[in-house]
């Protein structure tokens, strides 16, 4: 298993590497936004699932980092859940609640399909799904999403909250990457 880590720039280990993305959580929110930016620079077009903030204030924190939001497709899985409906915005696509893993799994496969290569996938992040769905069903959908990817042969980054993160969930998901990333 190979572990790099994220300087200025990110040397992806290859074209269809699978990584867990780990951050200590002190430094989360500058570790996502420069993982983003270079993700994209990397790959161009990309597809984030966010079960940990609402997209509206996901996207204006990355870019401030220089993510393109032109060459940016959201899954927002908790927008929903404020009890305000969500206005409709191109580029962002909404399920109802981070429980709906199936649905968010689908979601995914169908924006990355659609979207031009090369293309890359970022989840953001295991460890707020685990909160809502528990460890087992999170490392299941981790295990089904990284074979999905293989299949489509798309990069990605799942992110994960070291300090939020049972230790289980991290051993369980280790296992199906390619390597781990610490932020």
């Amino acid at each position: 298993m190979t572990t790099v880590s994220v300087e200025h720039d990110l040397d992806w280990p290859s074209d269809h590497a699978v990584l867990l993305a780990v951050t200590d959580g002190a430094t989360y929110h500058q570790s996502l936004g420069r993982l983003a930016w270079a993700l994209q620079q990397r790959f161009r077009h990309g597809v984030l699932v966010t079960a940990n903030r609402p997209h509206s204030l996901l996207a204006d924190a990355l870019g401030r980092h220089g993510v393109d939001p032109a060459r940016m497709q959201y899954i927002d899985c908790v927008s929903s859940m404020t009890g305000v409906p969500p206005l409709p915005q191109p580029g962002v696509h909404h399920i109802e609640s981070p429980t709906l893993l199936e649905k968010t799994i689908l979601r995914a496969e169908q924006l990355l399909r659609r979207t031009p290569e090369p293309r890359f996938l970022l989840v953001d992040s295991l460890s707020a799904l685990a909160v809502f769905n528990g460890v087992q069903a999170v490392a299941e959908l981790t295990h089904n999403l990284v074979t999905r990817l293989r299949l489509l042969q798309v990069p990605a980054a799942l992110v994960t909250v070291e300090r939020q993160a049972p230790p289980e969930l991290l051993e369980r998901t280790r296992a199906v990457m390619d390597g781990v990333l610490r932020l």
